[in-house]
């Protein structure tokens, strides 16, 4: 752990907030194994419509995330 704090505490705010969100993540319930089987398919969606030049801006992928998250 001693290892990795010095160099946290040098990222910009923004990206040790991020940082702090996404290991926050990890503490939320596991994927019921029907949520594990219907992910796949909005995940490939999203691959073909980036692959198609149909890509979302990234303040919205972070609103969504956040929705997502919430539920």
């Amino acid at each position: 752990m001693v290892e990795i704090q010095s160099p946290i505490e040098e990222l910009p705010a923004g990206e040790q907030r991020d940082l702090s969100a996404w290991l926050s993540s990890f503490e939320d319930a596991p994927m019921s194994a029907q949520e594990e089987v219907a992910l796949p398919t909005p995940l490939d969606r999203a691959a073909s419509q980036f692959d198609a030049g149909q890509g979302v801006p990234s303040n919205q992928v972070r609103n969504l995330v956040k929705a997502w998250a919430a539920k």
